[in-house]
């Protein structure tokens, strides 16, 4: 290929050779105007197609759709009053759109601003409702998109019109579609605020009459019901109310290494709602108030004559006749009506409740505890010797004595535990030390755990070592805070200082590089006391002098490596010399 185009390039040269400047010019000027059509055609030919994406639009529609596509990343210009975007680009421009209710279309909704626009007084009641309902449905569609997590939302409610006397009477239900951003559905607490959200924009309509459609997982939710007891909560609560406690007991045993807390509670999750309604007594609420009221009397009275006073005037009467007489009569009626208002007061208690019932609490107590107490309130024994001459180590105590002593220890715990096991079951019904102490179980098991501060170590040396040494004494072994590891680190640290110093010591070492002299061979002067060298002594046959120049001793070298390289590595030396050696055809 490379011989074909020198070829083709020496016939152009002999070629252009032959030609005057001028038609030099004219085939430069033709191939200039041939590079300039080429890249005109590529430019046209290499712009996608576009295609009108909106019309029969407004200016205001497609301004509104170009600044949603622009925010999309979808590239969109505007030609002559007109929308265009690329034929690749029509479907998903057209989805951004709809999802973004930028179409003409979702311009012309019926919202809260522009719904006076749509009534009229030609308009029927029954049309204005349902205008407002439609309205209705598009504000709660637009609130519900705004929350965090919902893409689209479309609600639809059924508002029943008000029935006459002696007809069923519907109540009003509503449906929400929702499409959520991500694929994992929806929360049920999503759901809870959506369908109360709904439920609370329209009276009559209630929470439990609202259905909440996942579009993402195809599904129809119910919102949570204030009254259903949801097992999951109650296994919830209880988990929750057990991990306090242990945490709480936990801390108050931390002293002791290894102790193991277990709970168990119940809880009571149901919500009660109590109202209690009461009259109060008259002056402090209650009013008696006189509606009517009626009064009647009646007087009579008659007076008799007498004689005048004195004895004369009383001789000529009669026993049965004389003295005087009269009639009296008197009525009173008296009729008052009240009407009262006794105050009332009533009281709405809702009690969420939640609170734990019972609390079962179970406290193991390791047995390495109840031992390393013995051992420390022990008086230290002699010292004595092995069989082996090595000093006796103390015996363990017997499990008498640890019974007695973790009978010693179990009224602490329990004296320590039992208040809070008390405050916990208060809820159901235990109000005694007696009845919680029944709730409460301790229990010493056969674990064994090191407790620092009184776990003795081996004597000697190794036991120094290890970490052990005397209870009065320092702490020698390994462990943190010893002696031994404190020597160790400082060891360490030491040791890192000192390599350090050795490799900044070494690399600010000078090294001795060679001269400029030595790099280009030329071998030092000697250095002689006389200025005589040598005597050369005569020869039978005098010597020939031929001069080498650098040339020479390139190719002599080049022949040298040439034969090396033919001699241990022949196929690399014949594509060598195939690059080389090159054939002139005469």
């Amino acid at each position: 290929m490379p011989e074909r185009l020198r070829g083709a390039l020496a016939t152009i040269r002999e070629q252009l050779g032959q030609m005057t400047a001028t038609q030099k010019l004219l085939i430069g000027s033709l191939a200039v105007i041939l590079v300039m059509t080429l890249f005109v055609v590529g430019q046209y030919a290499g712009r996608p197609a576009m295609v009108e994406l909106l019309p029969g639009a407004t200016a205001e529609e497609m301004s509104r759709a170009e600044v949603t596509l622009a925010s999309a990343g979808i590239s969109a210009e505007s030609r002559q009053g007109r929308l265009m975007v690329t034929a690749s680009d029509q479907h998903r421009a057209m989805v951004q759109l709809a999802a973004n209710r930028a179409l003409p279309a979702d311009g012309e909704q019926i919202l809260y601003t522009n719904l006076s626009e749509r009534q009229s007084w030609q308009n029927s009641r029954r049309q204005n409702e349902q205008l407002f309902v439609i309205a209705t449905q598009n504000e709660l569609s637009r609130m519900i998109e705004k929350v965090r997590g919902v893409r689209r939302a479309e609600v639809q409610l059924d508002v029943p019109e008000a029935n006459g006397i002696g007809r069923v009477v519907r109540t009003p239900t509503a449906s929400v579609v929702v499409q959520p951003e991500s694929g994992s559905g929806l929360s049920q607490g999503m759901v809870d605020a959506i369908a109360e959200l709904v439920a609370w924009s329209r009276a009559g309509l209630d929470v439990r009459n609202v259905r909440v459609i996942d579009a993402a997982t195809g599904r129809s939710r119910r919102p949570s019901d204030p009254d259903d007891i949801v097992p999951s909560t109650y296994i919830e609560h209880a988990s929750r109310i057990e991990t306090m406690t242990r945490e709480k007991l936990l801390d108050l045993l931390g002293y002791i290494p290894g102790v193991q807390v277990a709970v168990t509670a119940q809880v009571d999750v149901t919500r009660v709602n109590r109202e209690t309604r009461s009259y109060l007594p008259e002056g402090e609420g209650t009013l008696n108030l006189a509606l009517r009221e009626r009064n009647q009397s009646e007087n009579q009275e008659r007076r008799a004559t007498s004689a005048e006073p004195g004895m004369r005037s009383n001789q000529s009467a009669e026993i049965n006749t004389g003295g005087g007489s009269g009639t009296a009569y008197e009525r009173a009626d008296d009729e008052i009506e009240f009407n009262a208002f006794p105050g009332q007061q009533v009281e709405r208690i809702s009690d969420p409740r939640g609170m734990p019932t019972r609390v079962a609490v179970s406290i193991n107590i390791p047995r390495s505890y109840v031992a390393e107490l013995i051992a420390f309130t022990r008086p230290p024994a002699e010292a004595g010797e092995g069989e082996d001459g090595a000093p006796a180590r103390a015996a363990g105590p017997t499990p008498e004595e640890l019974e007695e002593a973790f009978a010693e220890v179990e009224p602490r715990i329990r004296q320590t535990v039992l208040p809070h096991v008390l405050a916990m079951s208060a809820g159901g019904g235990v109000t005694t030390a007696e009845e919680a102490a029944a709730q409460l179980a301790v229990a010493m098991v056969p674990l064994d755990f090191a407790v620092p501060g009184m776990t003795g170590s081996p004597g000697g040396l190794f036991g120094m070592i290890a970490g052990g040494g005397s209870g009065g004494g320092g702490d020698l072994g390994l462990g943190p805070g010893g002696l031994v590891s404190q020597v160790l680190v400082l060891g360490l640290a030491g040791f890192a200082v000192v390599m350090m110093l050795l490799m900044v010591r070494k690399a600010s070492k000078r090294v001795d590089l060679p001269t400029a002299a030595e790099l280009v061979g030329i071998p030092p002067t000697l250095e002689t006391n006389t200025d005589l060298v040598g005597e050369a002594e005569e020869g039978d046959a005098p010597m020939t002098g031929i001069e080498v120049g650098d040339d020479d001793v390139r190719s002599s070298k080049m022949l040298d490596q040439v034969a090396e390289m033919v001699r241990n590595e022949p196929q690399v030396a014949a594509k060598l010399l195939n690059r080389w050696i090159q054939v002139d055809d005469y």
